[in-house]
């Protein structure tokens, strides 16, 4: 007798709810009955999840680890495998980020969606000399969202443990200069929008018949 293994396929479920969005996309992988064959490294990110293996249930436990190698999945047809996926913590610091003063103290253990860390109230001596405080940022530069005192800041980091930083975020001040003619000369017009730490050009001495200009 003469016998041929039967090829079957075996598909990734992300195993997420209706509306749960999970990056990344894995195709089919075709073996056949009796073979070894070493499951592909898992392509799927969740936010605020790290991916630990893959079950032969939706509600499961790990049954084989990322890129395991396998061998009778299935007899024939289809078998599903579905992601297992474990909620990460995460904490949140802050840095002043060019201030000085009091920055809050580090928040730990956040969840993602669950346990969600809300901003605190900034301290009074927290300052920036010239600056205005006007919230948090992910980044050194503002590139990111800026959040607000007392908002809900709910980060999803796709490592466990992950610590991420939320830096000050400030606003040079501008101020205007106007010069006091002392009730002479013809009036100089105020310089606006002038930003601190900035170099400004007198203007032209003023001059008033009978008078000598000594300066401001």
């Amino acid at each position: 007798a003469k016998w041929t293994p039967n090829p079957y396929t075996v598909v990734f479920d992300t195993n997420v709810e209706a509306g749960v969005k999970v990056f990344g996309l894995m195709n089919p992988l075709n073996t056949k009955y009796a073979k070894n064959v070493k499951l592909p490294a898992s392509e799927y990110v969740r936010k605020g999840y790290s991916f630990k293996g893959w079950s032969l249930t939706p509600d499961g436990e790990v049954r084989f680890k990322n890129k395991a190698k396998v061998k009778n999945l299935a007899t024939s047809g289809e078998v599903r495998l579905y992601a297992v996926w474990s909620l990460n913590t995460y904490s949140v610091k802050f840095s002043a980020n060019g201030g000085k003063g009091k920055v809050p103290d580090t928040i730990k253990g956040r969840q993602y969606g669950v346990n969600p860390c809300i901003l605190p109230v900034k301290d009074s001596s927290l300052h920036n000399d010239g600056y205005t405080f006007r919230g948090w940022s992910t980044t050194k530069d503002d590139s990111d969202l800026r959040y607000k005192e007392g908002e809900v800041f709910d980060y999803g980091p796709i490592k466990e443990n992950f610590v991420v930083t939320l830096y000050a975020q400030w606003t040079i001040n501008t101020y205007t200069v106007t010069f006091d003619m002392n009730d002479h000369g013809t009036q100089i017009k105020a310089l606006t929008d002038v930003a601190y730490g900035s170099n400004i050009s007198a203007p032209d001495a003023p001059t008033e018949s009978g008078y000598t200009f000594g300066g401001w």
